[in-house]
């Protein structure tokens, strides 16, 4: 994913302008998973 991002990037100039947005969504992104593999593993421990 990363990977074809930079690909693209060097190849499509219009995409570097995107690249700060793209950051903060990263960052949320990444955020929001960790938040839900946390719960998710939280209720299956309450399960055991």
């Amino acid at each position: 994913m990363v990977i074809l991002w930079i690909y693209m990037q060097k190849h499509i100039p219009i995409l570097r302008k995107c690249d700060q947005y793209l950051i903060k969504f990263n960052i949320l992104f990444s955020f929001f998973t960790f938040l839900l593999l946390f719960v998710f593993s939280y209720s299956i421990n309450r399960r055991i």
